[in-house]
């Protein structure tokens, strides 16, 4: 029945998910890096850039991370600045300030190891519910669950589950029967056979149950409608933001500012810009407003023009970009407000800092 609780499951059906999902595991595994030559660092470097990250996506980043920075002391050891440049593209830049702190822990704290115990995983900078879990069962073999939308996804099929699985009952829920199916002597292996099977086989749409290994245990399977369960929940729409960009060039150099260390992105460079949140929710500010609120600059109205725009989503916002390209005249002064740091750069060096553009 959905959204039932104190599900009691037989030893002998627990017993069979794991051994029919592990030894499609070992058959169908793709050959990712950070498994073909596992290390307690490439794990935890992998599932960091994994969160919120496809893996097509991950696998050349983490490759060339993996070559500059090879283990948690050379990360440790790193300027901030060449980890974020070296992170940029893959978005969501807290992870890789988190990442650092991890690494310094780690050797500072740790001796350059990973601890092994559950709570003080937890301690590590960026180490979540989830984190923790894929890290501890994966580099240290601890019988820990983890859930991320593919693990839900399979265990919400697994039992027909409905409601939110995110919070409240419906968390505890499938934590508990997480708990219940792990295999505990190969918790590292199981957790990834799970992702896996949710990644290749029960897939959102059209979830291809002729080659699942688990399709005679599978209560979704068996209403006919495997592709409606786990049960939607409705999320909250997203919330619309009209934002200008400004393009300032002077002297054939453009402006990018450096956001502060209290927004989102901190230490990342960008061009300036401003949204109608930042506006107080009234009309938006022209761009010769937006320059001088930000660096104090006045420019020439007659000469702005706009350049094209964009649309883009942030976790709950769509957000819609209008570029406008200001030329300066060379000679014109400048006052920084609000202690914005900026600099003025050759088109040519862009690709030599960190962005969040």
């Amino acid at each position: 029945m959905p959204g039932q609780t104190n599900r009691s499951l037989r030893p002998a059906y627990v017993k069979s998910i794991r051994r029919k999902l592990l030894a499609w595991y070992h058959r169908n595994r793709r050959p990712l890096p950070w498994r073909t030559r596992p290390s307690p660092y490439g794990t935890v470097l992998s599932e960091f850039m994994l969160q919120q990250t496809q893996v097509s996506t991950v696998i050349p980043y983490y490759q060339r991370f993996l070559k500059q920075f090879p283990d948690f002391q050379a990360l440790a050891e790193a300027e901030e600045s060449d980890v974020l440049k070296a992170w940029a593209g893959l978005g969501y830049y807290k992870r890789a300030i988190n990442l650092k702190k991890t690494a310094e822990r780690i050797v500072h704290v740790y001796q350059g190891k990973l601890p092994e115990n559950p709570d003080e995983l937890r301690k590590l900078p960026g180490f979540g519910e989830y984190t923790t879990g894929a890290v501890g069962s994966i580099a240290l073999d601890l019988p820990l669950i983890l859930m991320d939308g593919n693990v839900r996804r399979v265990v919400g099929r697994l039992f027909t589950l409905g409601g939110d699985l995110m919070t409240g009952d419906g968390k505890k829920e499938i934590q508990n029967l997480c708990i219940d199916i792990l295999d505990m002597d190969h918790p590292g292996d199981f957790n990834q056979a799970m992702m896996e099977l949710g990644a290749l086989i029960c897939i959102p749409r059209n979830p291809d149950c002729g080659r699942c290994p688990l399709k005679p245990s599978c209560m979704a399977y068996k209403s006919g409608r495997p592709e409606v369960w786990p049960e939607p929940v409705r999320r909250p729409s997203l919330r619309k933001v009209h934002e200008i960009a400004l393009a300032v060039f002077r002297n054939r150099r453009l402006l990018v500012l450096q956001r502060p260390n209290n927004t989102s992105f901190p230490g990342l460079w960008e061009l300036p810009r401003m949204d109608d949140r930042r506006a107080g929710g009234n009309d938006m500010p022209t761009p010769n407003q937006v320059l001088e609120h930000l660096v104090n600059i006045h420019a020439n109205g007659g000469d702005i023009a706009e350049l094209g725009r964009s649309r883009s989503i942030f976790t709950n916002h769509l957000i819609d970009t209008t570029l406008f390209g200001i030329p300066l005249r060379p000679r014109v002064r400048i006052k920084r407000s609000f202690h914005i740091h900026h600099q003025w750069l050759k088109i040519n060096k862009l690709d030599d800092i960190p962005s969040s553009n």
